[in-house]
């Protein structure tokens, strides 16, 4: 399979062949469809550095379809279309079973009529609904929005 990695070098993106990973109790593996690229995190931050930077964080939201299932997995089924907080790859491996009520899913099922263009936009949105909650923002009062990116609008 093929994935994107950031050796050193400033701006030095390549593609390399890795064997395809195998998920893990509690894990599913994804098959990618769309991948979304953080102009922000990733090209103004990760892909401009002079050192190497690890595959893991090269990528930021994967929408695709879950190819096979890791022992425990039981909210999930083979071929579930899904976003994932997931590298620059064509298959990832990615937990799926919670540890806590608190613990943030890195797997999402995608809503009927949601397509694969739209759907890598789901951790976005969801951060930028959820970060408006917890500040319990009201009418009168005033905020300064610092991102200037899909969150910050």
């Amino acid at each position: 399979m093929k994935r994107v990695i950031k050796p050193e070098g400033r701006f030095n993106i390549a593609i390399e062949d890795v064997p395809v990973p195998e998920p893990g109790a509690g894990e599913v593996r994804i098959k990618a469809v769309r991948s979304l690229i953080s102009r922000g995190s990733e090209i103004g931050a990760r892909y401009t550095r002079e050192h190497a930077v690890s595959p893991e964080i090269m990528g930021y939201s994967l929408a695709g379809v879950i190819d096979a299932l890791g022992p425990g997995v039981n909210s999930f089924a083979c071929g579930d279309r899904v976003v994932a907080l997931a590298p620059h790859a064509e298959y990832v491996v990615c937990p799926a079973v919670l540890s806590s009520p608190q613990e943030q899913p890195m797997v999402v099922a995608v809503a009927a009529g949601v397509d694969f263009d739209a759907a890598p936009y789901w951790p976005l949105v969801a951060g930028a609904v959820s970060w408006v909650d917890i500040e319990e923002i009201e009418p009168n009062h005033t905020v300064v929005i610092l991102g200037q990116g899909l969150v910050g609008s």
